[in-house]
């Protein structure tokens, strides 16, 4: 089944953690998760679809290896530029959504897989920021069908709340772009 990915940039590390480390910074990765689940939370139109011209520097190095005869070579790599894919960031936490429609005696949920480098609160703003507020129930009345609880749960975790949506877009932790622009933008940024 297709997955759909989603950029996200974020730090790597605190910005008071010492010493600082220029290169995480400013991070860029990729949740994904299926059709179904991008049309469910209504999230299909951010979608990241990579252009696949080469925009990131990549560095040159030398590895070596063994040939045939078992005779050591090195190999050396030139530097140069590649295109970013959401294949080449890893993609490692699987986050689950309960929402309000029934299966039998429970809720369904659906789920999301996000880079294994996301801190919690970092999961929980980009999907603050890009799933509609109408998406989300914060009352404590029960989540229609079509909504989901106020709340994520990480896989071998625990269940985390979801931040409010302004409070997520005013933060600097985390950038969800919306459009190929800002998308675009952020790409630049990370290079």
């Amino acid at each position: 089944m297709a997955r759909l990915a989603f950029l996200v940039g974020y730090k790597g590390q605190d910005p008071g953690e010492k010493p600082a480390d220029a290169a995480k910074e400013n991070l860029v990765g990729c949740f994904t998760c299926t059709n179904r689940v991008a049309g469910f939370l209504d999230i299909v139109a951010q979608q990241y679809v990579p252009s696949g011209e080469a925009n990131r520097d990549r560095k040159g190095y030398t590895k070596s290896v063994l040939d045939a005869a078992g005779v050591a070579k090195d190999v050396v790599v030139e530097a140069g530029k590649i295109s970013y894919t959401p294949d080449a960031s890893p993609r490692a936490r699987t986050v689950t959504l309960k929402t309000g429609a029934k299966a039998k005696k429970t809720n369904r949920t659906i789920s999301l897989t996000f880079p294994s480098n996301m801190t919690v609160s970092q999961i929980g703003e980009a999907l603050a920021e890009y799933i509609p507020d109408t998406k989300i129930q914060r009352t404590s009345t029960a989540p229609s069908a079509t909504e989901i609880y106020a709340q994520y749960t990480i896989k071998g975790g625990k269940t985390y709340p979801l931040p409010l949506k302004a409070a997520a877009e005013t933060s600097t932790n985390v950038d969800a772009p919306a459009s190929a622009t800002e998308q675009a933008a952020l790409l630049a940024k990370a290079k």
